[in-house]
């Protein structure tokens, strides 16, 4: 036995000793050997110990001397003297910023802030506390301005808000008194320019624009300046090493993406160009051409350019843009190009390099291993090509996140739907940690209490399939299954100290990270808020915990990544933070059976419908459409299609007027869309808006809410008439609405009438060369009839047909106003051309699967309720009830001030 342990302990000793000579070939790591051999006196393994170190020593520093060798023979001469002339400026550079802070700031030259409290003033926080101080000494103009300044970034605080509404009841303080002390001077000059323009005066709008352009080139190379802050590196690098990565990781290249300094700036770079026309051609001319090089696709300033040049014949060289504007454009490229490489060729630490190509490459960046190359993927990006015709898009890669198996992509879902799926984690309370968080089989529990969620569970359902789906496809994983599945949502401003564990550092499933093993293989997250105020972010760590890259949740924005990398996730400020988070797995003993569950509880809801449905009298509907005024006035036979109609009557004419003037309304923005030239023809200008803009109108009170009402009403009786018309065996649901109005451009009518405003086409297949048609994801293959309600009748043109399959026509149905033309989605229809004149009607699209059904409907609708119970409240109000003195009033909005400010607006 003693001989065996010997032995044992011989070979022991031998595997060490070769593992030592293996692994430990860092020469810090080896002196330290060597020393704690010195210190037990083992002098035979201690000289050892320090040999190998020394070895090691010279066999690196020599390997980094000769790497940098190798990279300056790469070079060309001119590039090397090109290198230190750059490093000589930046010598020059560094002394000169160093003398001027030292003569201007004098001792407080290398004083450091902490980032805390630069967050405070970059957030305004002072004029929040300045404002309470401004009415305690009685100085109420300028505490008003304070409180306003604040507002502007804090538009979500409803307690700035109420102080705000107490300042506008005192009659010290005017209108004007409520100003913007942050207001940059280009503002300043853009406003009066807007003013200016909007009262005609031409000349003057034009010169303030263009005062104001030149204030913004200077604001925004401010704000480049401002993002050459301060770097802490986690290690020694090389020097050259040492300034490529400060200048990415500072955001003196990363600025640019996401428009950093134009968004910090608020007034959109593009937008000085607009409207920037007076009877100067050559600076009308130079406007165009410098607001196309920012937006080269805009449709409308297309038209415009093409107007001057075709019916005016001017010439295209006329159009060149300021020097300014080229200037800017060119660093936009020259940082784009910088962003580029770093992103898609600059080598990490982390990165691997081919041993094969290594020696012979030398630095070239094509020799470094693209880390899409894993896990038998050869080409990641390729994986999730197939998803693009879905709307999703891949926008960050493995390399970009500085990891291994990451990836992020968006136009996962709309932003209806993402206010549709927070709804169920609406439903619940915040816990003391200001989280609600609702799995599956609660969200089954909710339907079953209240199918008002029906819709919203269907969403997340169909989400969970497509995070699987294309989180699959991206790590070549076919087999993964949902183990997991949780919509989250943190409140602003939430307070852990008392409610986590002292140093949790809390993930996206809402625990905290623990030295447990993680269930599942992978993580996908999908964001349903938008985090805009600089909180909220998800960071993936190194393994120290320090941070190596982050994502702004936005909604729509997806992320996946293996369940074992590290992250972490910093707490909401101002906005709610709401996302989807499921955990996939190979292991199939972990599927979560509660999504059959779920599934199958809408399986019995939609039977019960459909039975309720088949049960209901279609004669008594269509017999109270005809009681009142609606009349079928062309059937499937008159209109040679069999599920085809055309109905009079449905909506009135003092109806279609206020339908025209929603159609009509400024300020949409998202699908609305107001004066665009058409994407069929150059000849015609749209303007509408969805039901979710429409919403959006009644929430800025820009629309009354009767007018939406009236929206909803119009399409819903549409929809109710072509389903009890054509005797459906199903329910239809809206799979979408849209209102719009067509107006003919002036100008040249030659062949406007051979000219189309749609041409012809199938509402659910994609129309092939044979004149057959192929159901393809881009053709809404959901959809299954389709109805137009017209709104007037006051145009040249613009007649719906219907069309062979050889795209000729077939019979055309002439618009007025109240007239519902209806039929199957697969039928061959187009319109012709708005010759003169404007056409406005509402197009809808029915489906009959439920998982389709418009969801910003459903939202309308709770506005509209909403609404009616607070107009109905306000009639149960007497005058006593609100009859509250201002002064305990204001003490009730500004009560512990400095503590709600605390509460509200965590720091980072």
């Amino acid at each position: 036995m003693k001989i065996f342990v010997a032995l044992f302990s011989s070979l022991l000793m031998t595997f060490v000793g070769s593992s030592i000579q293996v692994h430990l070939t860092n020469y810090g790591k080896l002196y330290e050997l060597g020393m704690d051999a010195y210190k037990q006196e083992k002098w035979s393994k201690c000289a050892e110990f320090f040999q190998k170190a020394i070895d090691d020593y010279h066999f690196y520093k020599n390997t980094v001397i000769d790497c940098r060798l190798k990279c300056k023979e790469d070079q060309s001469e001119h590039t090397f003297v090109s290198f230190l002339s750059t490093l000589h400026v930046i010598l020059e550079s560094s002394n000169c910023l160093r003398r001027c802070k030292k003569k201007k700031l004098g001792e407080r030259a290398e004083e450091e802030i902490e980032f805390s409290v630069d967050k405070k003033f970059e957030g305004r926080t002072p004029y929040n506390y300045m404002q309470f101080c401004y009415f305690k000494d009685g100085k109420l103009t300028k505490a008003a301005a304070a409180a306003y300044t604040y507002y502007i970034t804090h538009q979500d605080d409803t307690r700035i808000l109420e102080n705000l509404q107490y300042y506008r009841t005192l009659q010290e303080i005017q209108t004007e008194d409520f100003v913007d002390l942050e207001r940059k001077p280009y503002q300043k000059r853009y406003i009066k320019g807007l003013t200016a323009y909007n009262e005609g005066q031409w000349n003057e709008a034009a010169a303030l624009f263009e005062e104001s352009l030149g204030l913004y080139f200077r604001e925004e190379e401010r704000c480049r300046a401002a993002c050459e802050k301060g770097f802490v590196h986690n290690g020694l690098p090389d020097f050259i090493n040492a300034i490529a990565e400060m200048s990415d990781e500072t955001g003196m290249l990363e600025w640019r993406s996401g428009n950093f300094c134009t968004g910090k700036t608020k007034t959109p770079l593009v937008a000085f160009y607009e409207g920037c026309v007076s009877n100067n051609l050559e600076k009308a001319f130079e406007s165009i051409a410098s607001y196309l090089l920012f937006r080269p696709n805009d449709e409308e300033m297309l038209a415009n350019k093409n107007y001057y040049i075709k019916t005016l014949r001017h010439k295209e060289k006329e159009f060149v843009p300021s020097e300014d504007a080229v200037r800017y454009v060119e660093l936009w490229k020259q940082i784009d190009k910088s962003i580029g490489f770093v992103r898609d060729k600059y080598t990490l630490p982390t990165d691997q390099i081919d041993d094969e190509e290594g020696e012979e490459a030398g630095s070239n960046s094509k020799d470094v291993v693209d880390t899409n190359e894993v896990e038998g993927s050869l080409n990641r990006s390729q994986n999730v090509k197939k998803f693009e015709k879905l709307g999703l898009q891949l926008l960050q890669e493995s390399k970009q996140l500085k990891g291994k198996n990451r990836f992020v992509a968006d136009g996962f879902i709309r932003e209806d739907q993402c206010e549709a799926l927070a709804d169920l984690a609406r439903s619940k309370e915040f816990d003391q940690s200001g989280k609600r968080q609702i799995t599956v089989s609660e969200v089954t529990e909710l339907v079953k209490m209240d199918d008002g969620y029906e819709i919203s569970m269907r969403l997340l359902l169909r989400a969970a399939d497509v995070m699987k789906a294309f989180t699959a496809a991206y790590f070549s994983q076919s087999g993964l299954v949902v183990h997991e599945v949780k919509v989250n949502c943190w409140s602003a401003g939430a307070k852990l100290d008392d409610a986590l564990p002292s140093g949790c550092i809390l993930q996206e499933n809402g625990e905290c990270k623990s030295g447990q093993d993680v269930i599942g293989d992978y993580m996908a997250v999908a964001y349903l808020t938008d985090m805009v105020d600089s909180t909220g972010q998800f960071y993936f760590t190194d393994e120290n915990d320090q941070v190596q890259s982050s994502i702004q949740p936005l909604c729509g924005l997806m992320l996946g990544f293996s369940s074992n990398d590290k992250h972490q996730v910093n707490l909401p400020w101002k906005h709610e933070r709401c996302a989807i988070v499921i955990s996939l797995t190979t292991d199939k003993q972990l599927q979560n059976i509660e999504i059959d569950k779920a599934k199958d509880t809408l399986s019995d809801l939609e039977k019960q419908r459909v039975e309720e449905f088949m049960n209901a009298d279609n004669a008594d509907i269509l017999q109270e459409f005809h009681s009142q005024g609606v009349k079928i006035t062309q059937k499937g036979d008159d209109l040679q299609g069999k599920e085809r109609f055309v109905a009079d009557g449905l909506v009135t004419q003092e109806e279609c007027e206020t339908l025209i003037q929603l159609a009509k309304r400024e300020g949409v923005s998202g699908d609305g869309y107001r004066g665009r030239v058409s994407p069929h023809t150059d000849h015609e200008i749209f303007t509408g808006l969805d039901i979710a803009h429409g919403e959006q109108l009644v929430k800025e009170n820009s629309v009354l809410p009767g007018t939406l009402q009236l929206f909803l009403d119009s399409s819903e009786h549409a929809r109710l008439l072509v389903e009890k018309y054509l005797n459906l065996t199903r329910p239809l649901y809206f799979d979408y609405t849209h209102l719009v109005c067509r107006t003919a451009i002036d100008g040249d009518t030659e062949d406007r009438e051979a000219d189309l405003s749609h041409p012809v086409h199938s509402d659910n297949c994609m129309i092939q060369p044979d004149g057959s048609c192929i159901p393809d994801a881009l053709a809404y293959v959901q959809r299954h009839y389709s109805a137009v309600l017209y709104l007037n009748d006051n145009f040249d043109g613009g007649q719906f047909f219907f069309a062979h399959r050889n795209q000729s026509e077939q019979i055309s149905v002439k618009p007025q106003c109240g007239r519902l033309v209806a039929f199957n989605a697969g039928d061959y229809h187009g319109v012709k051309a708005v010759v003169s004149g404007q056409r406005c009607a509402i197009a809808m699209w029915f489906t009959h699967d439920p998982n389709f059904v418009e969801v910003s409907r459903l939202h309308a609708q709770r506005i509209l309720q909403s609404h009616s119970k607070q107009e109905d409240k306000k009639d149960e109000l007497t005058e006593t009830d609100v009859n509250v003195s201002m002064e305990s009033g204001y003490i009730d909005v500004t009560a512990d001030l400095d503590t709600s400010v605390e509460e509200n607006h965590d720091e980072l």
